[in-house]
């Protein structure tokens, strides 16, 4: 779509919605299975690059402000159409952002996905699905230890399939196979291109207090195409990685749930195998709902993260969280967040071979939302965040406030 077709739909759909704002009932198209959806926010980040104190921004980045305020277009549709025992479920959006200061981060991106599900004979549950997406990758992000100012937009694609079969009415097996790739834009992300296969099996039993215990495994291959120069040596980063665990998902009361993953990971690489690690990893979730319209969730976690956005090695990260929610009469949504982590990075040639300090940090976040659900169209929302990062590296460590507001329109 080219971007005069972009504006005008966002334009015809923005003041459709306009005319909506008013409305008490939802708009219902082809019998509720597709929705169109125009969002617009704006947002300020009182350091957009992540730089930390004593840096010159002048000298970094060619001018003494360190904060922007950006817009946010995005207009799009979903659907979902159950039929039989099929369902077909996706959606497809567009996405603009524009700057006031740092223009060389405006971005036209998108994002898509779509998925097949099939139920069959009340035993067998299987699904097929794609997704993909264009945006613009956090400048938060460490290459080789060294924070950048490169703005990257990052391409990103996954298909997958998973089938689960009740072997009994207790006992479930469930299986998954899914491929994915990133690509960066940036030439100094080039080293992080991936194309990574991910098999993942499941075993579980439930217990006739609902109770689920199981067995799981998940292996991932990675595979990065641009090899990495350090010391006149051309090293592959491709790496496999093998994880086995055991969980339970326990409802412990009539207002508390409890779900705990142990396990056991190693990850080895092609080349340089002095980088291997093998390591315990734990996931505990604690939700705790005292009235309906509250839930308390605790989180403690240790294991590779897999949210990283830069795959010349992995980030090791142990940390915990609280998050509560709370929901009043379908109108309101408050939810606040307190995370406070370690992350330490392993895995790249650099830190490997003693070329540069293998980095460390500590990252904290505080955040809140609010939802006000204005009518079943139209959806204000409200957020604030504060993140701080203290690393090793002089050149890791920053404090940032963003806050934003926007409306969103669905029909």
């Amino acid at each position: 779509m080219d971007r005069q077709t972009l504006v005008a739909r966002i334009a015809v759909r923005t003041a459709t919605c306009g005319l909506l704002l008013t409305g008490s009932d939802a708009v219902a198209l082809f019998d509720d299975r597709l929705e169109v959806v125009v969002a617009q926010s704006a947002t300020h980040d009182d350091n957009v690059f992540r730089l930390p104190r004593g840096i010159d921004p002048v000298a970094a980045l060619g001018t003494p402000d360190l904060s922007d305020t950006y817009h946010a277009t995005s207009v799009g549709l979903a659907f979902d159409v159950p039929q039989a025992s099929h369902r077909y479920r996706g959606d497809v959006g567009f996405d603009r952002y524009q700057f006031g200061r740092f223009d060389d981060l405006e971005l036209e991106g998108h994002h898509g996905s779509f998925d097949w599900t099939f139920s069959g004979a009340d035993v067998l549950t299987t699904r097929l699905g794609y997704t993909e997406s264009r945006t613009l990758a956090s400048l938060s992000n460490l290459q080789g230890g060294a924070q950048s100012t490169a703005p990257n937009f990052i391409d990103y694609r996954r298909t997958f399939a998973d089938a689960t079969y009740e072997i009994t009415p207790q006992w479930a097996l469930r299986a998954e196979l899914g491929r994915g790739a990133q690509e960066n834009g940036a030439p100094l992300y080039a080293l992080s291109d991936l194309r990574v296969t991910t098999e993942r099996l499941e075993l579980a039993y439930a217990t006739p207090a609902g109770t689920r215990l199981g067995l799981e495994m998940q292996f991932v291959d990675g595979r990065l195409p641009n090899r990495q120069v350090v010391a006149a040596q051309a090293i592959d980063n491709s790496f496999d990685e093998r994880q086995v665990g055991t969980f339970i998902e326990w409802q412990t009361s009539r207002h508390s749930q409890l779900d705990v993953r142990l396990g056991r990971v190693r990850r080895g690489y092609d080349d340089l195998g002095v980088r291997n690690y093998t390591g315990n990893t734990y996931h505990v979730t604690y939700a705790w709902q005292p009235v309906d319209s509250l839930t308390l969730t605790a989180i403690k976690q240790r294991g590779i993260s897999a949210t990283e956005e830069v795959n010349v090695g992995f980030v090791l990260v142990e940390g915990a969280g609280l998050r509560s929610h709370w929901r009043h009469a379908d109108r309101v949504e408050l939810t606040v967040d307190f995370e406070r982590g370690n992350r330490a990075y392993r895995g790249d040639p650099l830190f490997a071979l003693g070329l540069v300090p293998q980095p460390a940090e500590r990252v904290s976040l505080k955040a809140v939302s609010a939802l006000l659900h204005v009518t079943p169209i139209v959806t204000l929302d409200f957020s604030w965040r504060n993140e701080r990062r203290s690393a090793n590296a002089g050149g890791g460590s920053y404090r940032v406030n963003v806050a934003g507001i926007g409306v969103r329109c669905s029909f």
